[in-house]
């Protein structure tokens, strides 16, 4: 009993003479979500442009999600993570095709991972425009400005 007490004492002075924080739930800031919703519009942009890809989704509404994105540790590397999430939706915002890219980089920035993620979802697409028009072949065929127009999830 008497050792306990003269090992806590100590501990007790040494305590800090500010409030502890609790930590809450871990979430990235608003602006970083921000930040990372348009360095995954600018790679989706670049890269269905890049694979010519962009009038083949004319009449289509692409929304981008970045699905996940967390570090971790792995043998003494940092590691990143990447989810990227595209939902292709037609005129009337109905899901027809959600198609996903993935990308594990080590030692490399949030965007670099976005970027590879993204091209790996947009990789994907070509198949998932395939399918829907095998099972519906008179797909729409509209102006391919209208790709933009759904929002951010």
């Amino acid at each position: 009993m008497l050792l306990t007490t003269m090992l806590s004492a100590p501990l007790a002075s040494a305590a800090p003479k500010t409030k502890a924080v609790t930590p809450g739930p871990s979430r990235a800031p608003a602006s970083s979500e921000r930040s990372n919703a348009a360095l995954l519009r600018d790679a989706l942009r670049r890269h269905l442009a890049e694979a010519g890809l962009t009038d083949s989704y004319a009449g289509y509404a692409i929304s981008p999600s970045v699905a996940q994105l967390r570090r971790y540790v792995e043998s003494k590397r940092l590691m990143l993570v990447c989810v990227v999430d595209l939902s292709l939706l037609d005129e009337q915002g109905n899901l027809l095709a959600n198609v996903r890219g993935n990308a594990t980089t080590s030692n490399a920035s949030a965007s670099e991972v976005i970027d590879a993620a993204t091209h790996a979802a947009v990789a994907r697409l070509p198949q998932a425009l395939q399918a829907l028009r095998a099972n519906s072949p008179s797909a729409p065929m509209a102006d391919a400005r209208r790709q933009w127009e759904a929002p951010l999830k």
